[in-house]
């Protein structure tokens, strides 16, 4: 049928969406909200995906692979330079490098002439360090020495987090660094989330800190006892907390700063003991951090920007205390490396000859006296077997758990930590034997070093060695001196070290260029065929470090950097965001805040005309931050406050300033000060944290008589630093020119009004205003290349990989039904999205609101007596305070909120119907159901309060001093506060923002994709009803949703979503105005639903032929619809890609995939693959064709040019005989069904060591609506259950659970009738078998202790849910424990099927359109 056929059938139609991040369910209707039918089918649908995981884990993998893979290369091109000079004397010295991996081969293998052998080069250089500090101070004549003693530098060149390091004195560096970590510590770590009033003892303790120097360095470098010592030190910063009123402040920076020093001394130290993180910041919380651990870089991507610059300007500090404790005395690492060697031969010597001589039968028997051990462990009574003991190597037959005490002690992360070192009887018994030496009469026949040794035997401070955790402080400039060295001293005897290539470049600087050169970041992967590449170079000549600069565009490749990294603005496709410190942005979100504060309820403008531009202009762009206590003082002392006017709206926590602009114009001058300069500073900035020679490099070519000017000004300006993005444009902000709808001809930026006082950006998006129609307009032209793909449309949107998944299985949808199915566009398109589905989100409540009350009682128990109240909220469960009511009680204070009465707690309790939950701006005004706009009150007070607004006079003169006080205490919000005093009615233009807001998202990810479909879909409104509406309104007219029963709730919700959304829209929002002007009746409360649909005479709806209550009219079909079942089911299907296998590296007796390509299994390797797709296949076994499903791993045919004699290979490989691709991609899951009965399957998995497919059920169980309900109930039930085992007193009453025992029979009757009567049957015979065979009643279970008893109607319960779960999709198992069964019933794994049986089906994405493919015509 024709396009034009389909509209005069169809006419205007809408589309309903319901979003998640894991499904999409969706539903076209005619106005009428009949669910519309083509080709006999129904219109409405679910689409399911899998949640899209983060990048962050592959992204570490991918850097950890080129770090290692760009350190191979560096060596292979030292090698290249140095082959033809070590070839003329040894040919075969690189291969003998090579095969040294090799079992076969002996590991003395570097030297193969008779006259200079492996030994005689151990024998002179013990370590790699010897043969380095020699080749410093005298040339030899091998150049092979050279070039290992090169090689292991270029290995191991050390760190670049120093940008400017004086080799010759490394200390120089350090009270700059110590200061900075001191500041920014402060600053950030301890001050930035306080009053105004902890200024000046924040002043104090950063002097303090930065004055303590010395006195922390001196600890740290020389105390034996380094904790204890530096814990002296740090209280001598007691009489500056003791200056803090507050004492949960005082708590918080005490703990704080005990913490910071901590990280010092080296110590794993928790980023939450530092830092102030939300709750919500999981992986903040569980940032670890520790200076010398391998995982510190992956740790510290964990916090945010400005805690990461915090803990690194702490690490420099640690660097170099720990850079000046390895040189010591020394002019460079070798010569450190080498005395340390001699150091530990010494003490080695010294300590086994003390063994040897002092330790006797009799003294090891007083040892094991004293010494506390387990009493099966058996000691050691013989001196020798004690000295053997401690000297034991580790090797794959020691057992597990046993430490062998030098072993362990000098090698690290290879062996068992300290901690079980210390815990072992060995340890325990050296100690003990060093008190008995050291205190014996005996003591003065000891040496001083053998004293010395037996006092750091405590501390395992003895037997240092070169290779530590420690020398991940080096920096490369004090292996580059090194090595500039070395160089200059072997020249003498290797011309080659001279000689130039034809760019002029010596060899000698090329081995410098090694060390020293990195790739910088906004250049990127250097292959061009890298999806993650956007180099752009000069020339197709091989880059190498010395001719980087000649073949690389760094100058482009920095632009396409920033192209690549700009997000785009949430309101206007394809705008660039500012940076989150743009003048621009940062002016925009200050102004953001200043039209949110009112006097006396009146904005500032509304006050005083231009008060908001004065503010801004002579306040915020002349401090760098500013508190409430600041614009108070400036507007009182400027008088515009009084002292009996009240300032609200100022939200402290909203840290916003025009910090960037003071900044730079302090840097530079006010009469040097550009706004484009500046705009383009902190762009580069953003762009370029650690590059400073970029940012000035920038800059000079673009603002080059500018920077004439500033001189050296411009260097210092270049190294602030700024960081983040903002999430709107600068044509956004500054380019679009609205107007007031009332006042077309006073036309202005969205800036422009904000500073004029005339409202937030909210405010301005509304439909006063004309800016939400520049903004469609703007995005609805389409470029003409602007095709329909996901690196269109979704690929670059500001919002996270689960969000970008979801909008574009959205669209591809919304695509289908438009393009394929109905041909044009709908004329309005209604997108409920659900808030688990949103970026922007807040996140899970994480720390208990029990715990967060006490943690504010704490603050004021000494000023005021909250004793009572404050030992029944230790008393409560947790779980008690998720109950609002009780919530509400102890914030507060246990009185009601209207009348400052006593709450009797034990009424409560016991839901006493004397107290209500009362609404301070009523719900038939706003639905806003957030704790901030309820309070607990006595309900006869409730009663007499009704639905007016604002309170009544005489409970704000009464109340408000108590409500000061919770505020005060921070148990309510400003916000709330405020809606208590308000003695202001709602003004029409309030009420009218009310109702417009009910259909307005102000969410991130719904943003997005309303404004793709605007673009996509000119011709449709797009309309958001809110999820509270719909919610609502299936409750009053008893729509039932169960989200345990089946998946197609999701199309449920998108048909819901276009009834409510449209009647509200046509009631209220499009005519919101007309609705206040002509003082029509309006409500948003679940209790006045009924008005909204049930108003027979509303005649505008029924005229129109929105809404026709008249005798059910609408509502029959709304119900005849919503509980019909023919809804199409989807599941997203894709090649898998990502890992190629696990991991965790195994030895050769479980390996099954080599570690590299020219290394055998025999070697170690990997185990488990990762599968990209299916094949379908045939083979032959036992002279018989067999067909199988197989899964083909990601790594067979990542690269490959042939993918199907790469999957024939790996066939042969894996012992298939004669293997033969019937199917070569089947995408994870793909479908089957079985043809017999129609039953779909879903294959999910495949078991390589069986070679088993995973099945799994793809058909939607569908219940009767009486046994739906009874579903609802008994799986409330069981979450209460489950909360029961937590502690929480729950007994079962079948009132008040809302099932009876019969009932719950019932609904078991009904999944019985299923199993045998529809192709239900076909579920695993455990389930089907408890179902047929298993009475509920009378099933009785075996005890211990007694013979049998009936189930309890707990585990009744239990059994039904579970058995539930083998209905559903999802896969998961049935725990059936309680009736005799495995808790992981119900997973169905198999090797074979009738495949003659079976079809496959490929869904179209609404499921619409399928393919299917019958095995048995491949069989045949």
């Amino acid at each position: 049928m024709s396009n034009y056929d389909n509209f005069r059938k169809y006419g205007d139609y809408y589309i309903g969406l319901d979003v998640g991040t894991g499904s999409c369910g969706w539903a076209v209707t005619d106005k009428s909200y009949n669910i519309l039918k083509v080709s006999s089918k129904s219109l409405w649908g679910v689409r399911l995906f899998p949640t899209a995981d983060t990048a962050a884990e592959r992204r570490s993998h991918r850097c950890a692979r080129r770090r290692v893979f760009r350190n191979r290369q560096r060596l292979n091109l030292l090698e290249q330079l140095f082959d033809p000079e070590i070839s003329k004397v040894d040919v075969g010295f690189f291969q003998r490098l090579k095969n040294s991996e090799f079992k076969e081969i002996s590991k003395n293998n570097l030297f193969g002439d008779n006259s200079y052998k492996d030994k005689d080069f151990f024998k002179e250089y013990p370590t790699i360090y010897h043969l380095r500090y020699k080749l410093m101070n005298e040339p030899v004549d091998d150049i092979r020495l050279l070039f290992l003693a090169v090689h292991h530098i270029i290995k191991h060149r050390g760190h670049f987090l120093f940008e400017r390091l004086d080799v010759n004195n490394i200390g120089a560096s350090l009270p700059e660094l110590w200061e900075q970590c001191c500041s920014q510590f402060v600053d950030i770590s301890l001050f930035s989330n306080v009053s105004d009033d902890f200024q000046e003892i924040a002043d104090s303790l950063k002097q303090n800190l930065i004055d303590m120097r010395d006195d922390v360095i001196n600890v740290i470098r020389t105390s034996s006892d380094k904790r204890s010592d530096l814990k002296k030190v740090f209280a001598q910063l007691k009489s500056v907390y003791d200056e803090i009123s507050d004492p949960e402040v005082k708590k918080s920076t005490e703990n704080k700063v005990n913490r910071w020093y901590l990280l010092l001394l080296g110590y794993k130290v928790s980023a939450a003991e530092i830092f102030t993180i939300e709750e919500s910041d999981e992986e903040g919380l569980s940032c670890k951090i520790k200076f010398n651990s391998s995982d510190y870089d992956e740790q510290i991507q964990k916090i945010n920007d400005e805690f990461k610059g915090v803990v690194e300007s702490e690490k420099a500090v640690y660097d170099v205390i720990k850079l000046q404790e390895i040189l010591k005395d020394c002019n460079s690492i070798s010569e450190s490396k080498v005395e340390l060697f001699n150091k530990h031969a010494e003490e080695l010597r010294i300590f086994k000859s003390l063994l040897r001589e002092r330790l006797s039968e009799n003294l090891l028997a007083e040892v094991n006296k004293k010494v506390n051990v387990a009493k099966n462990e058996k000691l050691t009574t013989e001196p020798k077997s004690f000295y053997k003991e401690i000297f034991e190597e580790r090797n794959k037959n020691t057992e597990k758990g046993k430490i062998c005490f030098y072993y362990d002690i000098t090698h690290g992360d290879k062996s068992a930590n300290k901690e079980a070192i210390k815990g072992s009887s060995i340890y325990k018994r050296l100690q003990i034997l060093a008190q008995i030496l050291l205190c014996s009469s005996e003591i003065n026949k000891l040496s001083e070093k053998e004293k010395v040794i037996l006092h750091r035997i405590g501390d395992l401070s003895i037997f240092e060695t070169q290779v530590s955790a420690d020398n991940s402080v080096i920096p490369y400039q004090i292996n580059l001196a090194e090595l500039d060295k070395i160089l200059k001293v072997q020249s003498k005897n290797f011309a080659f070290l001279s000689e130039k290539d034809d760019a002029g470049v010596s060899v000698y600087d090329k081995i410098k260029a090694l060390l020293t050169f990195r790739i910088p970041y906004y250049v990127g992967p250097l292959n061009n065929h890298s999806k993650f590449s956007w180099i752009v170079k000069k020339s197709q000549e091989k880059i190498v470090p010395w001719n980087f600069e000649s073949v690389v565009d760094t100058e482009k490749s920095a632009e396409a950097f920033i192209k690549r990294m700009t997000s785009k603005c949430t309101y206007l496709s394809g705008e660039d965001v500012l940076p989150k410190n743009s003048i621009i942005y940062s002016k925009f979100m200050v102004l953001n805040v200043l039209n949110n504060i009112r006097i006396n309820g009146m904005r500032l403008d509304e006050a005083q005309t231009g008060l908001t531009k004065k503010v801004f202009d002579e306040l915020y762009c002349n401090q760098i931050n500013v508190t409430q206590k600041q614009l108070v003082a400036y507007l009182y002392n400027n008088g515009f406050l009084t002292s009996k006017e009240e300032l609200t709206g100022f939200d402290d926590e909203q840290k916003v300033s025009m910090s960037s602009y003071v900044k730079i114009k302090n840097a530079l001058g006010t009469d040097n000060f550009d706004i484009n300069f500046a705009e383009s500073f902190i762009k580069y900035s953003t762009l370029f944290p650690n590059d400073y020679l970029m940012i000035e490099k920038r800059l000079k070519r673009e603002f080059s008589s500018e920077c004439a000017k500033f001189n050296e000004n411009l260097s210092k300006l270049c190294r602030i630093k700024f960081s983040g993005w903002g999430r709107l444009s600068e044509k956004l902000l500054t380019g679009l020119l609205g107007h007031n709808k009332n006042s077309e001809f006073d036309k202005n930026s969205i800036l422009g009004f904000m500073l004029n006082g005339k409202g937030n950006l909210m405010e301005l998006l509304s439909s006063e205003y004309t800016f939400s129609d520049l903004i469609s307009s703007e995005n609805s032209i389409l470029d003409k290349n602007d095709a329909f793909s996901y690196q269109n449309l979704v690929e670059g949107l500001y919002v996270s990989p689960s969000v970008k998944r979801m909008i574009w299985q959205t669209l591809l949808v919304v695509r289908e039904i438009t393009k394929k199915i109905m041909g044009y566009e709908p004329s309005r398109i209604f997108v409920e999205m659900a808030r688990g589905a949103t970026a922007d989100q807040k996140g899970k409540r994480t720390n208990s609101r029990k715990k967060s009350i006490l943690a504010l009682y704490d603050k004021c128990r000494k000023d005021f007596d909250i004793s009572e109240i404050y030992s029944s909220l230790e008393k409560q469960d947790d779980n008690k305070l998720l109950s609002d009511k009780i919530y509400l009680y102890y914030t507060q204070l246990g009185k009601s909120m209207y009348t400052g009465n006593k709450i009797e707690l034990e009424d409560l309790l016991n839901n006493s119907k004397q107290y209500d939950i009362d609404h301070i701006i009523p719900q038939s005004l706003t639905k806003d159901d957030s704790i901030d706009n309820r309070v607990l009150v006595e309900r006869t007070v409730n009663e007499v309060k009704d639905n007016n607004y604002p309170l009544s006079y005489q409970i704000r003169e009464n109340q408000t001093q108590f409500w000061k006080h919770l505020l005060d205490l921070g148990l309510i919000s400003k916000s709330k506060f405020e809606r208590l005093i308000r003695s202001t009615s709602l003004s029409n233009s309030e009420k009218e923002g009310f109702i417009a807001r009910q259909l307005v998202e102000t969410r991130q990810s719904t943003k997005a994709i309303a404004g793709l479909l605007s673009k996509l879909y000119k011709k449709a409104k797009i309309i958001y009803p809110k999820a509270g509406l719909t919610a609502d309104f299936k409750q009053k007219f008893d729509l039932i949703k169960v989200r345990e029963l089946n998946d197609l709730h999701h199309a449920k919700d998108a048909y819901c979503n276009i009834v409510v959304g449209n009647v509200y829209f046509e009631k209220f929002t499009s005519k919101y105005q007309y609705v206040i002007a002509n003082n029509e009746r309006y409500s948003f409360s679940t209790s006045d639903t009924s008005y909204i649909f049930t108003n027979q005479n509303e005649k505008r709806l029924q005229q129109s032929g929105i809404w026709d209550s008249r005798n059910g009219c609408s509502i029959s079909v709304v119900r005849k619809n919503y509980y019909r079942n023919n809804i199409l089911k989807t599941i997203k299907q894709e090649e898998v890609k990502g890992k190629l296998f696990d991991l965790t590296l195994y030895g050769p007796s479980k390996a099954t995939i080599k570690k590299k390509k020219h290394l055998g299994c025999e070697y170690g390797g990997y185990d488990k693959d990762y599968n990209t797709f299916f094949s379908f296949i045939s083979f032959i076994s036992k002279k018989k064709k067999i067909y199988r499903f197989i899964g083909i791993p990601l790594r067979i045919v990542e690269n490959s040019n042939n993918i199907h004699d790469s999957i024939v290979q790996y066939l042969l490989d894996e012992k298939f005989e004669n293997p033969q691709i019937l199917i070569e991609k089947l995408p994870f899951p793909f479908i089957l069904k079985n043809n017999e009965t129609g039953f779909l399957y879903k294959v999910s998995s495949y078991e390589k060591a069986n070679k088993r497919i995973t099945l799994q059920q793809f058909n939607s169980l569908i219940l009767s609506i009486r046994s739906q309900k009874i579903l609802k109930a008994i799986e409330s039930f069981e979450r209460k259950v489950k909360l029961n085992d937590k502690k929480v007193n729950f007994v079962y009453d079948e009132k008040k659970s809302g099932f009876s025992e019969q009932d719950l029979t019932n609904l078991f009757s009904e999944l019985k009738s299923k199993v045998e009567n529809t192709f239900f049957n076909c579920l695993p015979a455990v389930i089907t078998n408890v179902l047929k065979n298993i009475d509920l009643q009378t099933y009785r279970v075996k005890e211990k202790d007694s013979d049998e008893r009936l189930l309890t109607i707990e585990q009744k319960v239990h059994v039904v849910v579970e058995l539930l779960k083998a209905f559903q999709s999802n896969g998961a198992s049935s725990d059936l424990h309680d009736i005799g069964e495995s808790k992981n019933s119900g997973i169905v794994r198999t090797t074979e099927l009738d495949f003659e049986k079976y079809s496959i089906i490929n869904y179209s994405v609404t499921g619409f359109y399928f393919i299917e493919t019958k095995l048995r015509d491949l069989i045949k």
